[in-house]
């Protein structure tokens, strides 16, 4: 069993990984400029093979700290490194399995929590909708002009969040580039529809809850990195005092 881990967790199977990993990002950039996102999506960036070669990276990462156990104090920052790895695909993973988009359109006046949602990543076909635990209601749509033109310069929506499960209610202004972040849904001003009978605003509502995951993993990865840099400074450190001497 040892000898199965060690070699499933080799440095040589990390590296082969690696650059398959980077070669399908790389044709997974070309194929989104020439045929868009859409496209690169489904055929590479969600496609299975593309899970089964993370998954496989994954548990080489893995098979690497398990060869390593007892890991101790010198090898703090391989461990951190290596365990930086799974917790960013593990948020990737959360990410990809439980994550949340779409459109909340709203005409002034109106109040709702249901969610129009578009198709998952990678796949076609209409979309469904999912319900938010709270509702939004818009109070005011505003537009902004550039002087003396008709050309929008900026739009507005003025909200009121109602949340029942704890009573309360919580006005919010958003914008072009001023988001409403509540309960781990974000909602950003999309676009507008102007008709004579009234004003709609229409949001863009996403949650992701990976992305603490994922950010909690850089910063893992950064105390790694920076362990294992502060201990070769020590040990050529060391090693010039004792060629000194």
């Amino acid at each position: 069993m040892k000898t199965w881990i060690h070699r499933l967790g080799s440095i040589k199977i990390a590296v082969v990984l690696l650059v398959v990993i980077l070669i399908a990002l790389a044709a997974g950039t070309i194929l989104e400029s020439a045929r868009g996102t859409e496209a690169a999506a489904r055929l590479v960036y969600y496609s299975l093979w593309f899970r089964v070669l993370l998954a496989l990276f994954a548990a080489n990462v893995a098979f690497a700290l398990i060869d390593l156990w007892p890991w101790g104090r010198p090898r703090i920052g391989f461990v951190l490194t290596h365990g930086s790895m799974l917790l960013i695909l593990l948020g990737a993973l959360v990410t990809d399995r439980a994550s949340l988009e779409g459109q909340l359109a709203l005409w002034e006046g109106e109040q709702s929590g249901v969610v129009a949602a578009g198709p998952a990543p990678g796949e076609s076909g209409p979309g469904g909708q999912f319900t938010l635990p709270f509702s939004v209601r818009l109070d005011s749509f505003e537009i902004d002009y550039y002087p003396g033109t008709h050309r929008p310069a900026m739009f507005r929506s003025r909200v009121t969040v109602s949340d029942p499960r704890s009573g309360r209610t919580l006005p919010a202004v958003i914008e072009m580039n001023r988001e409403l972040s509540y309960d781990g849904y974000r909602f950003f001003q999309s676009s507008y529809q102007q008709t004579p009978q009234g004003e709609q605003s229409i949001l863009l509502v996403s949650r992701d809850p990976g992305q603490p995951i994922v950010f909690a993993g850089y910063a893992l990865l950064m105390a790694g990195m920076g362990t294992v840099l502060a201990k070769s400074f020590a040990q050529r450190r060391a090693l010039d005092i004792k060629m000194a001497s």
